[in-house]
Protein backbone atom coordinates (compact mmCIF):
# COMPACT_ATOMS: atom_id res chain seq x y z
CA UNK A 1 0.00 0.00 0.00
CA UNK A 2 2.77 2.51 0.73
CA UNK A 3 4.58 1.82 -2.51
CA UNK A 4 1.60 2.43 -4.43
CA UNK A 5 0.25 5.68 -2.52
CA UNK A 6 4.14 7.00 -3.15
CA UNK A 7 3.92 5.98 -6.44
CA UNK A 8 0.19 8.04 -6.57
CA UNK A 9 1.96 11.10 -5.37
CA UNK A 10 4.39 10.72 -7.73
CA UNK A 11 1.89 10.97 -10.69
CA UNK A 12 0.21 13.78 -9.15
CA UNK A 13 3.24 16.00 -8.57
CA UNK A 14 4.94 14.85 -12.45
CA UNK A 15 1.07 16.13 -13.69
CA UNK A 16 1.00 19.49 -11.62
CA UNK A 17 5.04 20.08 -12.50
CA UNK A 18 3.88 19.91 -16.24
CA UNK A 19 0.95 22.36 -16.06
CA UNK A 20 2.93 24.87 -13.76
CA UNK A 21 5.30 24.90 -15.79
CA UNK A 22 3.54 26.09 -18.98
CA UNK A 23 0.49 27.63 -17.32
CA UNK A 24 2.69 30.26 -14.65
CA UNK A 25 4.69 32.17 -17.55
CA UNK A 26 1.31 32.58 -19.17
CA UNK A 27 -0.60 34.08 -16.09
CA UNK A 28 2.31 36.67 -15.13
CA UNK A 29 2.10 40.43 -14.79
CA UNK A 30 4.98 42.82 -15.48
CA UNK A 31 5.19 43.25 -12.15
CA UNK A 32 6.67 39.86 -11.48
CA UNK A 33 10.04 39.52 -12.10
CA UNK A 34 11.57 37.05 -14.57
CA UNK A 35 14.38 36.40 -12.48
CA UNK A 36 12.28 35.11 -9.36
CA UNK A 37 9.75 33.20 -11.39
CA UNK A 38 12.33 31.98 -13.58
CA UNK A 39 14.49 30.59 -10.81
CA UNK A 40 11.46 29.36 -9.37
CA UNK A 41 9.98 27.33 -11.89
CA UNK A 42 13.66 25.74 -12.59
CA UNK A 43 14.15 25.18 -9.06
CA UNK A 44 10.39 23.13 -8.52
CA UNK A 45 10.28 21.03 -11.80
CA UNK A 46 14.34 20.26 -11.23
CA UNK A 47 13.05 18.64 -7.51
CA UNK A 48 10.49 17.79 -9.60
CA UNK A 49 12.48 15.19 -11.54
CA UNK A 50 13.95 13.86 -8.29
CA UNK A 51 10.38 13.54 -6.27
CA UNK A 52 9.23 11.54 -8.95
CA UNK A 53 12.00 8.78 -9.24
CA UNK A 54 12.88 8.68 -5.61
CA UNK A 55 8.76 8.12 -4.70
CA UNK A 56 9.05 5.41 -7.75
CA UNK A 57 11.81 3.38 -7.47
CA UNK A 58 12.14 4.25 -3.24
CA UNK A 59 8.80 5.09 -1.63
CA UNK A 60 7.85 8.28 -0.43
CA UNK A 61 10.49 8.61 2.03
CA UNK A 62 10.72 11.06 5.21
CA UNK A 63 14.00 12.55 3.36
CA UNK A 64 11.58 13.60 0.43
CA UNK A 65 8.78 14.82 2.52
CA UNK A 66 11.62 16.98 4.55
CA UNK A 67 13.01 18.58 1.57
CA UNK A 68 9.46 18.62 -0.41
CA UNK A 69 8.14 20.89 2.53
CA UNK A 70 11.82 23.10 2.55
CA UNK A 71 11.54 23.39 -1.03
CA UNK A 72 7.44 24.57 -1.28
CA UNK A 73 7.52 26.66 1.74
CA UNK A 74 10.34 28.67 0.60
CA UNK A 75 7.81 29.31 -2.77
CA UNK A 76 5.05 30.36 -0.28
CA UNK A 77 7.30 32.71 1.64
CA UNK A 78 8.56 34.47 -1.93
CA UNK A 79 4.63 34.38 -3.12
CA UNK A 80 4.99 38.06 -3.80
CA UNK A 81 7.66 37.40 -6.48
CA UNK A 82 5.96 34.72 -8.05
CA UNK A 83 1.97 35.26 -8.54
CA UNK A 84 -0.03 38.61 -9.57
CA UNK A 85 -1.02 40.25 -6.71
CA UNK A 86 -4.81 40.22 -7.64
CA UNK A 87 -4.16 35.88 -7.77
CA UNK A 88 -3.03 35.36 -4.08
CA UNK A 89 -6.70 36.33 -2.96
CA UNK A 90 -8.44 32.83 -2.46
CA UNK A 91 -5.75 30.82 -3.40
CA UNK A 92 -5.75 30.63 -7.37
CA UNK A 93 -2.02 30.93 -7.93
CA UNK A 94 0.16 28.83 -8.97
CA UNK A 95 2.14 28.66 -5.62
CA UNK A 96 -1.41 27.94 -3.94
CA UNK A 97 -2.19 24.86 -6.19
CA UNK A 98 1.56 23.47 -5.47
CA UNK A 99 1.31 24.15 -1.53
CA UNK A 100 -2.11 21.86 -1.46
CA UNK A 101 -0.63 19.57 -3.08
CA UNK A 102 2.32 19.24 -0.93
CA UNK A 103 0.43 19.65 2.18
CA UNK A 104 -1.77 16.88 1.01
CA UNK A 105 1.03 14.33 -0.28
CA UNK A 106 3.32 14.35 2.88
CA UNK A 107 0.33 12.51 4.73
CA UNK A 108 0.49 9.94 1.84
CA UNK A 109 3.65 8.26 3.90
CA UNK A 110 1.02 7.23 6.60
CA UNK A 111 2.87 8.68 9.59
CA UNK A 112 0.29 11.32 11.04
CA UNK A 113 2.47 11.74 14.39
CA UNK A 114 5.10 13.34 12.10
CA UNK A 115 3.62 14.22 8.96
CA UNK A 116 0.57 16.01 10.59
CA UNK A 117 3.31 18.78 12.20
CA UNK A 118 5.26 19.05 9.35
CA UNK A 119 2.57 19.39 6.48
CA UNK A 120 1.05 22.07 8.81
CA UNK A 121 4.62 23.97 8.20
CA UNK A 122 3.07 24.73 4.30
CA UNK A 123 -0.21 26.67 5.68
CA UNK A 124 1.96 28.68 8.11
CA UNK A 125 4.31 29.44 5.34
CA UNK A 126 1.73 30.27 3.44
CA UNK A 127 0.13 32.92 5.43
CA UNK A 128 3.10 34.35 6.37
CA UNK A 129 4.09 34.81 2.79
CA UNK A 130 0.90 36.42 1.89
CA UNK A 131 1.09 38.85 4.81
CA UNK A 132 4.42 39.95 3.53
CA UNK A 133 2.38 40.27 -0.34
CA UNK A 134 0.41 41.98 1.46
CA UNK A 135 -2.79 39.97 0.46
CA UNK A 136 -6.44 41.79 0.29
CA UNK A 137 -7.32 38.70 2.19
CA UNK A 138 -4.20 38.18 4.40
CA UNK A 139 -3.95 34.56 3.13
CA UNK A 140 -6.67 33.34 5.97
CA UNK A 141 -9.06 31.66 3.55
CA UNK A 142 -6.70 29.29 1.67
CA UNK A 143 -4.41 29.00 4.95
CA UNK A 144 -7.05 27.58 6.26
CA UNK A 145 -8.11 25.44 3.61
CA UNK A 146 -4.52 24.28 3.48
CA UNK A 147 -4.92 23.22 6.96
CA UNK A 148 -8.18 21.63 6.68
CA UNK A 149 -6.60 19.40 3.69
CA UNK A 150 -3.49 18.27 5.73
CA UNK A 151 -5.57 17.11 8.59
CA UNK A 152 -8.41 15.51 6.51
CA UNK A 153 -5.52 13.73 4.14
CA UNK A 154 -3.79 12.62 7.42
CA UNK A 155 -7.33 11.15 9.14
CA UNK A 156 -7.65 9.25 5.24
CA UNK A 157 -4.54 7.98 5.35
CA UNK A 158 -4.98 6.71 9.08
CA UNK A 159 -8.35 5.24 8.41
CA UNK A 160 -6.90 3.19 5.73
CA UNK A 161 -3.70 2.37 6.87
CA UNK A 162 -5.64 0.75 9.92
CA UNK A 163 -8.04 -1.01 7.60
CA UNK A 164 -5.48 -2.47 5.31
CA UNK A 165 -3.54 -3.76 8.62
CA UNK A 166 -6.75 -5.15 9.51
CA UNK A 167 -7.65 -6.65 6.40
CA UNK A 168 -4.03 -8.05 6.05
CA UNK A 169 -4.22 -9.63 9.55
CA UNK A 170 -7.87 -10.93 8.62
CA UNK A 171 -6.13 -12.64 5.33
CA UNK A 172 -3.01 -13.90 7.66
CA UNK A 173 -5.59 -15.79 9.86
CA UNK A 174 -7.82 -17.18 6.88
CA UNK A 175 -4.74 -18.63 5.23
CA UNK A 176 -3.55 -20.21 8.75
CA UNK A 177 -7.32 -21.34 8.91
CA UNK A 178 -6.64 -22.91 5.16
CA UNK A 179 -3.24 -23.97 6.09
CA UNK A 180 -4.60 -25.91 9.25
CA UNK A 181 -7.73 -27.04 7.84
CA UNK A 182 -5.71 -28.63 4.49
CA UNK A 183 -3.51 -30.54 7.63
CA UNK A 184 -6.31 -31.88 9.34
CA UNK A 185 -7.59 -33.00 5.71
CA UNK A 186 -4.37 -34.79 5.09
CA UNK A 187 -3.93 -36.69 8.69
CA UNK A 188 -7.84 -37.44 7.93
CA UNK A 189 -7.18 -38.96 4.98
CA UNK A 190 -4.23 -40.70 6.04
CA UNK A 191 -5.80 -41.75 9.28
CA UNK A 192 -8.48 -43.50 6.70
CA UNK A 193 -6.24 -44.82 3.98
CA UNK A 194 -4.49 -46.80 7.29
CA UNK A 195 -7.49 -47.73 8.71
CA UNK A 196 -8.54 -49.25 5.38
CA UNK A 197 -5.48 -51.31 5.14
CA UNK A 198 -5.78 -52.79 8.99
CA UNK A 199 -9.79 -53.56 8.09
CA UNK A 200 -8.80 -55.15 4.46
CA UNK A 201 -6.11 -57.16 5.20
CA UNK A 202 -5.14 -57.76 9.06
CA UNK A 203 -8.73 -57.33 10.61
CA UNK A 204 -9.66 -59.72 7.93
CA UNK A 205 -7.66 -62.76 8.45
CA UNK A 206 -8.21 -62.12 12.19
CA UNK A 207 -12.33 -62.17 11.72
CA UNK A 208 -11.54 -65.64 9.39
CA UNK A 209 -8.90 -67.27 12.42
CA UNK A 210 -11.70 -66.38 15.01
CA UNK A 211 -14.19 -68.23 12.76
CA UNK A 212 -12.13 -71.16 12.11
CA UNK A 213 -13.36 -74.32 14.29
CA UNK A 214 -10.35 -76.37 13.88
CA UNK A 215 -6.60 -75.60 15.50
CA UNK A 216 -5.08 -76.09 12.10
CA UNK A 217 -4.95 -72.98 9.73
CA UNK A 218 -7.17 -73.82 6.73
CA UNK A 219 -5.46 -73.17 3.21
CA UNK A 220 -7.54 -70.21 2.55
CA UNK A 221 -6.16 -68.49 6.27
CA UNK A 222 -2.87 -69.04 5.48
CA UNK A 223 -3.47 -67.75 1.89
CA UNK A 224 -4.47 -64.49 3.75
CA UNK A 225 -1.75 -64.26 6.09
CA UNK A 226 0.49 -64.15 3.42
CA UNK A 227 -1.52 -62.02 1.23
CA UNK A 228 -0.85 -59.72 4.09
CA UNK A 229 2.62 -59.96 4.84
CA UNK A 230 3.62 -59.85 0.53
CA UNK A 231 1.73 -56.91 0.88
CA UNK A 232 3.24 -54.66 3.02
CA UNK A 233 6.58 -53.88 1.02
CA UNK A 234 4.76 -53.58 -2.34
CA UNK A 235 1.87 -50.79 -0.41
CA UNK A 236 5.43 -49.24 0.91
CA UNK A 237 7.17 -49.02 -2.81
CA UNK A 238 3.12 -47.78 -4.03
CA UNK A 239 3.42 -45.09 -1.88
CA UNK A 240 7.22 -43.64 -2.73
CA UNK A 241 6.34 -43.46 -6.38
CA UNK A 242 8.23 -46.56 -6.70
CA UNK A 243 6.06 -49.03 -8.28
CA UNK A 244 4.93 -49.33 -12.07
CA UNK A 245 1.71 -50.20 -13.70
CA UNK A 246 -0.08 -53.14 -12.65
CA UNK A 247 -2.37 -55.65 -14.26
CA UNK A 248 -6.04 -55.33 -12.34
CA UNK A 249 -7.14 -58.65 -14.16
CA UNK A 250 -4.59 -60.62 -12.47
CA UNK A 251 -5.15 -58.25 -8.79
CA UNK A 252 -8.97 -59.33 -9.06
CA UNK A 253 -8.05 -63.04 -9.32
CA UNK A 254 -5.75 -62.97 -6.60
CA UNK A 255 -8.64 -61.61 -4.65
CA UNK A 256 -10.94 -64.28 -6.24
CA UNK A 257 -8.07 -67.32 -5.08
CA UNK A 258 -8.49 -66.39 -1.49
CA UNK A 259 -11.76 -66.89 -1.29
CA UNK A 260 -12.18 -70.66 -2.82
CA UNK A 261 -13.42 -73.29 -2.37
CA UNK A 262 -15.89 -71.89 0.33
CA UNK A 263 -17.04 -68.71 -2.18
CA UNK A 264 -17.56 -69.89 -6.07
CA UNK A 265 -17.02 -66.53 -7.61
CA UNK A 266 -17.90 -66.42 -11.31
CA UNK A 267 -15.29 -64.20 -13.13
CA UNK A 268 -15.06 -62.23 -16.36
CA UNK A 269 -11.89 -60.14 -17.19
CA UNK A 270 -9.95 -59.04 -19.28
CA UNK A 271 -5.94 -57.82 -19.88
CA UNK A 272 -6.08 -54.39 -18.02
CA UNK A 273 -3.52 -52.11 -17.24
CA UNK A 274 -3.89 -49.33 -14.44
CA UNK A 275 -1.36 -47.98 -11.68
CA UNK A 276 -0.59 -49.90 -9.04
CA UNK A 277 -2.37 -47.51 -6.72
CA UNK A 278 -5.69 -48.11 -8.54
CA UNK A 279 -5.26 -51.41 -8.61
CA UNK A 280 -5.00 -51.33 -4.69
CA UNK A 281 -8.01 -49.74 -4.55
CA UNK A 282 -10.06 -52.09 -6.77
CA UNK A 283 -8.67 -55.06 -4.74
CA UNK A 284 -9.61 -53.81 -1.68
CA UNK A 285 -13.24 -52.65 -2.34
CA UNK A 286 -13.41 -56.50 -4.37
CA UNK A 287 -12.05 -57.91 -1.30
CA UNK A 288 -14.51 -56.08 0.89
CA UNK A 289 -17.29 -57.17 -1.34
CA UNK A 290 -16.41 -60.62 -1.70
CA UNK A 291 -15.91 -60.79 2.32
CA UNK A 292 -19.30 -59.13 2.64
CA UNK A 293 -20.70 -62.05 0.55
CA UNK A 294 -19.78 -64.59 2.55
CA UNK A 295 -20.48 -63.09 5.90
CA UNK A 296 -23.56 -61.57 5.24
CA UNK A 297 -25.51 -62.86 2.17
CA UNK A 298 -26.14 -66.13 3.05
CA UNK A 299 -25.21 -67.71 -0.50
CA UNK A 300 -22.09 -69.70 -1.78
CA UNK A 301 -22.06 -67.96 -5.42
CA UNK A 302 -21.10 -64.80 -6.42
CA UNK A 303 -19.87 -62.68 -9.89
CA UNK A 304 -17.40 -60.98 -10.89
CA UNK A 305 -16.68 -59.00 -14.16
CA UNK A 306 -14.21 -56.14 -15.27
CA UNK A 307 -15.11 -53.92 -18.10
CA UNK A 308 -13.85 -51.41 -19.93
CA UNK A 309 -15.54 -48.78 -22.23
CA UNK A 310 -15.48 -45.26 -22.92
CA UNK A 311 -11.77 -44.29 -20.99
CA UNK A 312 -13.60 -45.49 -18.15
CA UNK A 313 -12.77 -49.19 -15.88
CA UNK A 314 -15.69 -50.83 -14.02
CA UNK A 315 -15.95 -53.75 -12.31
CA UNK A 316 -18.70 -55.06 -10.71
CA UNK A 317 -19.75 -57.87 -7.76
CA UNK A 318 -22.71 -59.13 -7.79
CA UNK A 319 -24.78 -61.60 -5.83
CA UNK A 320 -28.45 -63.35 -5.17
CA UNK A 321 -27.84 -63.27 -1.52
CA UNK A 322 -30.11 -61.68 1.75
CA UNK A 323 -29.46 -58.04 0.26
CA UNK A 324 -30.23 -55.38 2.29
CA UNK A 325 -30.89 -51.61 2.39
CA UNK A 326 -27.85 -49.38 1.98
CA UNK A 327 -29.54 -46.36 3.73
CA UNK A 328 -30.03 -48.16 6.83
CA UNK A 329 -26.44 -49.32 7.04
CA UNK A 330 -25.29 -47.00 10.36
CA UNK A 331 -22.62 -44.98 9.77
CA UNK A 332 -20.01 -46.19 12.28
CA UNK A 333 -19.80 -49.50 9.90
CA UNK A 334 -16.66 -49.05 8.22
CA UNK A 335 -17.54 -51.38 5.45
CA UNK A 336 -19.00 -50.43 2.45
CA UNK A 337 -18.10 -46.56 2.82
CA UNK A 338 -14.69 -46.60 4.07
CA UNK A 339 -13.14 -49.74 2.62
CA UNK A 340 -15.30 -50.01 -0.62
CA UNK A 341 -16.81 -46.17 -1.63
CA UNK A 342 -13.36 -44.56 0.52
CA UNK A 343 -11.12 -46.84 -1.16
CA UNK A 344 -12.27 -46.07 -4.95
CA UNK A 345 -12.23 -42.27 -4.40
CA UNK A 346 -9.03 -42.21 -2.82
CA UNK A 347 -7.60 -42.41 -6.37
CA UNK A 348 -10.51 -40.66 -8.03
CA UNK A 349 -12.72 -43.52 -9.00
CA UNK A 350 -16.51 -43.95 -7.48
CA UNK A 351 -18.70 -46.65 -6.48
CA UNK A 352 -22.03 -47.26 -6.45
CA UNK A 353 -24.06 -50.01 -3.63
CA UNK A 354 -27.85 -51.19 -5.10
CA UNK A 355 -28.89 -53.61 -3.24
CA UNK A 356 -32.52 -54.39 -1.44
CA UNK A 357 -33.86 -56.97 0.89
CA UNK A 358 -34.40 -60.29 -0.82
CA UNK A 359 -33.23 -58.96 -4.19
CA UNK A 360 -29.11 -59.27 -3.49
CA UNK A 361 -26.58 -56.89 -3.99
CA UNK A 362 -24.84 -55.78 -7.03
CA UNK A 363 -21.54 -52.72 -6.24
CA UNK A 364 -20.17 -51.03 -9.08
CA UNK A 365 -16.85 -49.75 -9.08
CA UNK A 366 -15.08 -47.25 -11.92
CA UNK A 367 -12.59 -45.61 -12.15
CA UNK A 368 -11.77 -43.20 -14.94
CA UNK A 369 -8.71 -42.66 -16.95
CA UNK A 370 -9.09 -39.31 -17.56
Amino acid sequence: MWIAMSRFAAMMRGSVAVVVAIGAPLTTEPEISPYWLGLALTAFCAWTAVYVRSCWTRGLTAGVIAVDIALVCTLCLLIRHLVPPEMIPGGTGWVSAVASLTAICAQLAGRPPVSVPVGLLVPAAYLIGARLAESADGGVPHTITLAIQTLVAAAAMLVATRTGVAASHAFTALQREERQAEIETAERADALTQLRLVHNGPLTTLTMVLHTETDVPTPTLRRHAAANLAELPRLAAARDGQAPDARLDERLAQVVVWYEPQLRVTATTHPCLVPDLVADSFGAAVRECLENVVRHAGVADARLTLAEEHGEVAVTVADQGAGFTPALVPASKFGLRGAVIGAMEETGGGAAVISAPGLGTRVELRWPRE
